[in-house]
């Protein structure tokens, strides 16, 4: 018996010898079925969908717009690739599987989305449903697995990948952009016009000479209840941080969040020092950088 006619060729080497199927010729029906097993081996394989890398030099001095990085609340997705993305993929794979090579800040987390014709996205972000992880940042790079995300049963997948911040965010540092950074007295904000007022505030302003809240843009202010913590306004990101002509105080400018209240214009609230209800933080967002989201489809179950 010839090697191509050997019963362990097709497990061993996923394929035949040329010569065991010749063209117009009689085939013996053992090469038949291993050719029929090396083809079935071959649509069993996973296969390469998705491979994007990203600028991840940290050197300054160079363009990097083609980098994946910026800092991250939990308010809010946002695309990792402008999208959707339609790409190849066997017929009979009907799930995906990613790896997403990410520097997070240390001990933050952020959370990966992957969204497909078979999972759609979910904005709340539940981490039970498949295509949806919370990573933990290491403060380096590391790599984070997407796992058993269904797939529709077309040679065309669409995807959408997206990322949120964490839910909990760091108190930005008081003695580095000016005090206070957090507090119960007296303050007022307006998300009408995108004011924070605290009372006696020594924040760095522009002109200054030194770092304010606004440089960045990793900064968001969050007003909390004072007994029980829960957020009451979605979190302002900070835009500028001036100084009141003629005043005891600083100013902090944000950008205002979607429209509340009941007129549909905002809403002005006010803080009292002496019989608090309210509490403002100033918190940094996570940070984040993308090196590379690769993916692979395959067949079979979990």
């Amino acid at each position: 018996m010839s090697e191509a006619l050997n019963a362990e060729i097709a497990s061993t080497y996923g394929c035949l010898d040329t010569l065991s199927v010749l063209d117009g010729d009689a085939s013996h029906a053992h090469v038949l079925r291993e050719l029929a097993r090396s083809t079935n081996r071959l649509l069993e394989q996973p296969s390469p969908v998705l491979n994007v890398v990203f600028d991840s030099s940290t050197d300054s001095s160079e363009i990097r717009a083609g980098s994946a990085a910026g800092y991250l609340g939990a308010y809010d997705w946002r695309p990792v690739i402008p999208g959707p993305l339609l790409v190849p993929k066997k017929a009979n794979h009907g799930f995906l599987d990613f790896k997403i090579i990410a520097d997070i800040t240390n001990q933050e987390t952020c959370t990966f989305q992957i969204a497909t014709t078979k999972t759609q996205f979910d904005a709340e972000g539940d981490t039970s449903k498949p295509g949806v992880i919370e990573a933990e940042g290491s403060g380096s790079w590391s790599v984070y697995d997407v796992e058993g995300v269904p797939a529709g049963d077309g040679e065309i997948e669409t995807l959408g990948v997206f990322i949120r911040g964490s839910g909990t965010g760091v108190t930005a540092s008081a003695a580095t952009f000016g005090s206070p950074a957090t507090g119960s007295g007296d303050f007022f904000i307006n998300t009408l016009t995108g004011e924070l007022q605290v009372d006696s505030a020594t924040w760095n302003t522009r002109g200054s000479g030194n770092p304010t809240y606004a440089d960045s843009g990793k900064h968001v202010i969050l007003i909390t209840s004072y007994t029980t913590g829960a957020l009451l306004l979605p979190p302002c990101r900070v835009s500028a941080v001036t100084h009141l002509v003629n005043a005891t105080t600083d100013i902090m400018r944000f950008t205002p969040p979607p429209r509340h209240g009941a007129s549909g214009l905002g809403v002005h609230l006010e803080n009292l020092g002496a019989s608090p209800t309210m509490t403002f933080t100033i918190s940094t967002l996570t940070e984040f950088r993308i090196a590379n989201i690769c993916g692979y489809s395959r067949a079979g179950g979990m």
